[in-house]
């Protein structure tokens, strides 16, 4: 008898196909339907679980790799991550200030005397 439940057509590579037969073989569902159903389940059940203990926020596998790294860290190690976070932080932070909230400079202290003559001539030009 058919089903009148809706369905959906699905293209996977041979790498997740073999994980879902030997899923289903390990478990011994009758039929690919009734285990891609229950590991789609488990995944969304996963995937609640997960937003409920971490305020909804989904984090990058790099992120949990570098949480569990610092977590491991002596009181220095972490102490001297937490400085460097701090630093770069403010650093690409004044970064992002727009172009036109940027200081323009009269002169570069690395040219020589014409050099620097002709930039701060630019930069009253610029003005």
């Amino acid at each position: 008898m058919p089903t009148q439940k809706p369905r959906i057509t699905i293209t996977m590579d041979s790498e997740l196909f073999n994980k879902i037969e030997d899923f289903r073989f390990k478990n011994k569902y009758k039929n690919q339907t009734q285990a891609i159903l229950d590991l789609i389940k488990s995944g969304f059940n996963e995937l609640e679980s997960y937003n409920k203990s971490n305020n909804g926020i989904l984090f990058h596998k790099e992120a949990i790799n570098m949480a569990k790294k610092y977590r491991d860290l002596d009181d220095h190690g972490r102490e001297m991550v937490d400085f460097v976070l701090e630093k770069e932080y403010d650093r690409t932070s004044r970064n992002n200030t727009k172009d036109y909230l940027m200081p323009i400079a009269a002169h570069n202290d690395n040219a020589a005397d014409e050099e620097q003559q002709r930039l701060m001539q630019k930069d009253i030009d610029e003005l």
